[in-house]
């Protein structure tokens, strides 16, 4: 499912890129026609019984829950609200999930947020107001905090050594659709692979995920960050990316979600104000550079969080980073998340261009440790 990656981070959307192939992204805020596939299904009235059998959760894995996919849905729905990431005239927008109803926090990913300068949860359809406590984009994953956390529910969380391959499972989220109205859906599938890494060198705005859970429950462009709930209503993982194409070769039923194991090890000190790896940038992803008259890849940063390291350290905006540590950087996520990691703890240098200049200027930018 190429998620609006599409959309390169922070274009505006008239912009649209061609899809890519492999990661569900953010779904821009402005909708645009799609075409609907139907699928008809023709089968004899005992098989079609196992199906739904099947699908509600009354047979096949899971564990045993003893609940049918409604009652999980219903279960887990005021644990999951829509993200907008909103940055002047252009804005994203995906799904998260409530980690911490009393402390007001939202988990999401890191590539939901990445176009913000301004953040809002909405719960009900009704907005409210958001801030960045911690991120980690080498892991895309991001803690948010509401103020109000009324009708909030926090999701329990669930363990993948609980999991097996064939357990049923059920993703929400709010993609786009041919619908006027902003609405949850859900889907379900079985766990195809219980932990596994992916490792896609075309993902431009994604890192290389360390711990994931490989389903089939479909997921398309919004459901980035909303839960994958096993028939427990337990958070097993968060979903991020999908594979469509492989080699010129449709991909089916490819889906991927942040194990929970490990967001059980990121999530702590996000929650607390640090940040890994995360300096208050927004950028978009230039493999070449041509799109913007440059001659070499890079990150085109097109907004600063306020309140942040960035903020505080005079970046300028726009600006097109070229280097990080010393390290070229190849127009991926990939590429910045292996300079920083090689480099010092508390900081980045960061090697970048202005905007209409000709000379590279270098600004060392520490990374987040409190809430801007």
């Amino acid at each position: 499912v190429p998620d609006e990656n599409a959309t390169r981070v922070g274009e505006p959307t008239p912009d649209f890129a061609p899809p890519r192939p492999s990661v569900i992204e953010r779904q821009r805020l402005s909708r645009s026609v799609r075409t609907a596939t139907v699928v008809g299904v023709a089968a004899i009235a005992s098989v079609l019984t196992l199906v739904v059998l099947f699908a509600t959760g009354v047979l096949g894995g899971g564990g045993g829950g003893g609940k049918t996919v409604p009652q999980i849905v219903a279960q887990a729905t005021p644990s999951t609200v829509r993200v907008l990431a909103v940055n002047g005239s252009r804005g994203a927008s995906g799904t998260g999930w409530v980690l911490d109803a009393a402390a007001g926090l939202i988990v999401t990913n890191q590539h939901v947020v990445n176009d913000g300068q301004s953040f809002q949860v909405q719960v009900n359809g009704a907005g409210r107001e958001a801030h960045v406590m911690g991120s980690a984009p080498c892991d895309d994953v991001a803690v948010l905090r509401v103020d109000d956390t009324a009708s909030l529910k926090t999701l329990p969380l669930g363990s993948q050594s609980d999991l097996k391959a064939g357990d049923s499972v059920v993703a929400l989220g709010y993609p786009g659709s041919d619908s006027s109205v902003d609405q949850l859906t859900a889907t379900t599938g079985v766990v195809s692979v219980v932990s596994t890494s992916f490792d896609q060198p075309n993902a431009m705005d994604v890192p290389n995920y360390p711990d994931i859970v490989q389903h089939t429950a479909a997921i398309n462009p919004g459901n980035s960050g909303g839960p994958l709930v096993d028939m427990h209503g337990r958070l097993v993982g968060m979903n991020s990316a999908a594979t469509t194409l492989r080699d010129n070769r449709v991909i089916q039923e490819q889906n991927y979600a942040v194990g929970v194991d490990r967001i059980k090890q990121v999530v702590p000190a996000l929650r607390a104000g640090h940040s890994d790896h995360w300096m208050g940038l927004g950028w978009e992803y230039e493999p070449d550079g041509s799109a913007v008259g440059m001659t070499q890849p890079g990150l085109l940063v097109r907004n600063v969080v306020p309140g942040s390291p960035a903020a505080t350290a005079g970046f300028p905006v726009p600006a097109y980073i070229t280097a990080v540590n010393g390290q070229q950087l190849d127009g991926t996520l990939q590429s910045y998340c292996s300079a920083v990691r090689s480099g010092p703890a508390e900081a980045a240098a960061l090697t970048f261009v202005r905007d209409g200049a000709s000379t590279t200027e270098n600004l060392t930018v520490p990374y987040a440790t409190a809430a801007p």
